[in-house]
């Protein structure tokens, strides 16, 4: 498979990352100037998620392009951090787990967030939400440095990962299949880069969900196009309003 090829692997996700470069600033342009006084109380943590969602994006398809090699547990970087600037792969795998991490974290706080503005304003939770967010941005930024400076080698990580296996599984496909490469020893390199491919499109993916998924950045997006075929000629500058006609009665 052509994914095989180190640099196609590598292209494929700097595209990737090119592609959605456009929607990741229009997903901003709605969520800071198009949403509406009635979404006010989300729309801090629908930015700080979109956000988060990007630079990960980024990492992944620009900065890092991990190449594992499963189920070997190896692999090594190929983006411009080691290219470029010749960042210890230590420190990329750090930021890798911490990123992931604080987009897992922003999808709780989406959550918090609901449930204060709905159920919590009047209880004792609005003392503890400020500690509570604080103390799981400094619990996701520290939890790996451990694990960072104190690796195992190859025959316990894979201990490690057999007992852990079923748990990672929930994660989804992509962490399904790096568990069932390491338990049944089977390599497939185009398999490998494609995980990643899939991981590289999370970030455009949030965002074309984002902008579907509520009504105000909807209808802004569908005043994009309209204008869009405006301008191409595709469709009357005036869109036309069918009017019911007025029925007047006359009382004899």
């Amino acid at each position: 498979m052509f994914l095989e090829a180190l640099d196609v692997y590598r292209y494929t996700l700097h595209s990737i990352s090119l592609i959605a470069a456009p929607f990741h600033i229009f997903g901003t342009y709605c969520i800071i100037l198009k949403t509406p006084k009635t979404m006010n109380s989300v729309k801090w943590v629908m930015l700080n998620l979109h956000f988060w969602c990007v630079v990960l994006d980024i990492l992944v398809a620009v900065l890092i392009v991990p190449l594992l090699i499963f189920p070997g547990l190896a692999g090594y970087p190929l983006g411009i951090l080691t290219t470029w600037f010749g960042v210890p792969s230590i420190i990329q795998i750090y930021l890798n787990l911490t990123l992931v991490s604080t987009v897992y974290a922003s999808i709780l706080f989406i959550f918090e967030n609901r449930y204060f503005q709905i159920c919590a304003k009047s209880s004792s939770w609005r003392h503890f939400r400020v500690p509570f967010i604080v103390s799981c941005y400094l619990l996701v930024f520290t939890c790996f440095i451990p694990v960072c400076l104190n690796q195992p080698d190859q025959r316990k990580a894979l201990e490690y990962t057999y007992k852990v296996s079923v748990f990672l599984i929930n994660f989804g496909l992509p962490m399904g299949y790096i568990v069932l490469s390491v338990l049944t020893n089977y390599h497939n390199q185009a398999a490998n880069n494609f995980l990643f491919v899939l991981i590289a499109l999370h970030g455009i993916n949030s965002t074309i969900i984002m902008l579907w998924a509520h009504k105000p950045y909807r209808e802004v997006c569908h005043t994009l196009f309209y204008n869009l075929k405006i301008f191409f000629g595709l469709s009357a500058s005036v869109p036309v309003v069918m009017r019911r006609p007025k029925v007047s009665t006359t009382v004899l």
